[in-house]
């Protein structure tokens, strides 16, 4: 781990003027997610899901730049498996531009997000039946025991006050309903940074803004709290796919895959598989899925 480290940091150090360099012009041309959400380069690669490959019976789907696919894979094989307990009418909660939700839905009865420019990218997808914009730690604006199926995938890390969200999730699911949520660990930083270092792992987590990494049993006692109760809890993500989502998080990787997406696609796909594969096959790890049901 100390020779990764070591190259890791060399690599971070070289990559930093680039980095900066690429969104000085990014940022000038409003194609970041800061000045242009929804429309972003970023975004735009969320939209060639028609690039999939398939290996020993794992489907493996282009959501976006090679280091959401890392994760962003997982998700979506682990909740594709699970399908069976989303039950009709169903909230995406931070549903985001919905190119996600096309992975499993053909159609969905409600979403919900903090962003406008994201609710009208998602809106002309055609496949939510309603779309709010809606700071949901304080109102879900839906009536009480309005949907039997609430999932949030990968966006509770995202938001500070997560018993704000909870509550409302609470009060809008109606009893025997399941919230399903994925999202990472207290180990997330902790990890990263005994594998990278501690000032590469918090910048990284910083990026991408992570404010709340929560254990299982901490969440398990804020869910009973509010009459939900763990029914069902999956790991994934291993540190070595963790460390290979901040490698491929440079624009020395994002400029090709946007430049040249099936070409970066077909060079890679094979090599997302050996990282995808094996952390969906943990005993733990740095990320989980949770379904809890309503009492």
């Amino acid at each position: 781990m100390e020779v990764r480290k070591s190259k890791l940091k060399q690599f971070i150090k070289l990559n930093n003027s680039f980095e900066r360099f690429v969104h000085k012009i990014a940022n000038s041309f409003n194609l970041t997610e800061s000045k242009s959400p929804g429309n972003s380069i970023r975004s735009k690669t969320h939209k060639n899901k028609n690039l999939r490959y398939t290996k020993n019976k794992l489907e493996l789907v282009n959501i976006g730049l090679f280091s959401h696919d890392i994760m962003r894979n997982q998700e979506y094989l682990l909740l594709k498996k699970n399908l069976d307990v989303f039950e009709r009418p169903i909230l995406d909660l931070g549903c985001g531009d919905g190119q996600f939700a096309t992975l499993l839905f053909n159609k969905i009865e409600a979403g919900v997000d903090l962003s406008e420019a994201s609710i009208d990218a998602a809106r002309n997808l055609n496949i939510y039946d309603n779309l709010n914009v809606a700071d949901c730690t304080k109102n879900i604006p839906y009536p009480d025991s309005h949907f039997k199926t609430i999932y949030s995938n990968s966006v509770l890390e995202h938001i500070p006050d997560i018993e704000g969200t909870v509550r409302e999730v609470s009060r809008t699911l109606e009893s025997g309903g399941n919230f399903i949520i994925t999202t990472y660990g207290d180990n997330f930083l902790k990890e990263l940074s005994d594998a990278v270092g501690n000032n590469i792992a918090e910048s990284y987590n910083s990026k991408i803004t992570h404010v709340s990494l929560y254990s299982i049993p901490y969440w398990s006692d804020l869910l009973i709290k509010h009459d939900l109760k763990i029914s069902k809890a999956i790991p994934y993500l291993s540190i070595d796919a963790l460390v290979q989502m901040v490698i491929f998080s440079s624009s020395i990787f994002k400029i090709p895959q946007i430049l040249f997406p099936k070409l970066f696609w077909n060079l890679t796909k094979n090599k997302l598989y050996n990282i995808v594969q094996p952390s969906l096959e943990l005993e733990s790890g740095l990320g989980f899925l949770l379904i809890a049901t309503k009492k």
